[in-house]
């Protein structure tokens, strides 16, 4: 039985539907996270999880007890903002304190608790500090050591890296997900950072125009999308446009000038349909030794990878390999280009 139930939940502001008939189970424990461009609902979603925000329809369980309706002080919920929304005239070690005092936790107790909270965050020498003289990244972890602290069923984190520089983001998504580990408390984090959601959530929920589109652990997220928006919204893709020519356990996909085979199951002849080729399972070979040939348009240094840019008969491919493992083309060199049979996904 899952630990939080989000059932066919629904949220209308007026006419405009923002959430519609969502439903999600997350195990004890698990790291989710909700994916998605602005606009698509998911902060909406983690709002009436939270409390702050009523739905309009659906149900919210948490392990075993009906929440929908409950105020949010009661839920008891650890949630870390996009601003950390830190008390600026106090303290860190009182920031921290400061939902355990509301609990009206004995002192020595809330001191023990606070202390071990400031450790898991390596935030000890600056327990006396306030935030103004804390950097960015020092201010996330004490919002994070303050949701903590209360030993919360569920923490909800909304956009909580946003905030931070690249390299100090980068750093601190995978020491958000050790202590998450060590913890081990269920997360649900809302983010619209693929990066970010792929490589510390055990599962990512996608979300579009307020419904969730695909459900699934990252890789098979990223391996097997089953739209075209989570093609392109999850990391890079060429989409190639065909036409199913023939079916069977494999189908025959015609697109330009080519044939391609793939997984039939479903297929009917005649149904249009795109075919998804990530940009970093194509490799160069020499001119007439591959798939098909292309030009390169353009070149782009992206420090670990070269992005190159092919014109092809299938229209403008794009190609991504690894830099110094092999020669990149200079532009307009013609090269050939090659790819596995199973590196292409058909998108219905």
């Amino acid at each position: 039985m899952s630990f939080l139930t989000l059932a066919n939940l629904t949220k209308f502001y007026g006419a405009n539907c923002v959430v519609n008939d969502l439903s999600l189970r997350v195990d004890k424990g698990e790291f989710v996270s909700l994916l998605g461009p602005s606009g698509c609902g998911k902060t909406t979603t983690l709002q009436m999880v939270a409390g702050f925000a009523e739905a309009t329809s659906g149900s919210i369980v948490l392990d075993g007890r009906d929440i929908t309706h409950a105020s949010a002080n009661s839920r008891g919920l650890g949630i870390v903002f996009q601003s950390y929304a830190l008390f600026p005239h106090m303290s860190v070690f009182d920031n921290v304190a400061f939902g355990l005092e509301m609990r009206r936790m004995p002192l020595a107790e809330r001191r023990e608790r606070v202390d071990e909270a400031l450790a898991m965050v390596h935030l000890e020498p600056h327990r006396t500090s306030y935030p103004r003289e804390l950097s960015g990244g020092q201010r996330q972890r004490v919002a994070l050591a303050r949701a903590l602290v209360i030993e919360p069923p569920v923490l909800l984190l909304d956009e909580p890296l946003s905030n931070l520089d690249a390299k100090l983001r980068e750093e601190m998504q995978f020491e958000l997900r050790h202590i998450q580990r060590k913890v081990g408390t269920t997360t649900i984090m809302v983010t619209h950072d693929q990066t970010e959601a792929m490589s510390i959530s055990d599962r990512v929920v996608v979300m579009q125009a307020g419904r969730v589109t695909q459900i699934d652990e990252p890789f098979r997220l990223y391996e097997q999308p089953q739209s075209r928006f989570i093609s392109g919204f999850v990391g890079k893709a060429n989409l190639i446009e065909g036409r199913v020519a023939d079916t069977g356990a494999q189908a025959i996909i015609s697109a330009g000038p080519m044939l391609f085979e793939v997984d039939g199951v479903g297929l009917l002849v005649g149904a249009a349909v795109a075919l998804s080729l990530r940009p970093e399972r194509i490799r160069f070979v020499a001119a007439g030794q591959g798939r098909l040939d292309g030009h390169v348009s353009a070149r782009f240094f992206l420090g670990s990878q070269w992005l190159c840019r092919m014109d092809t008969d299938l229209g403008e491919l794009a190609v991504v390999c690894t830099n110094g493992d092999a020669r990149v083309p200079a532009e307009g060199e013609r090269v050939g280009l090659q790819w596995s049979g199973d590196a292409m996904r058909v998108l219905r």
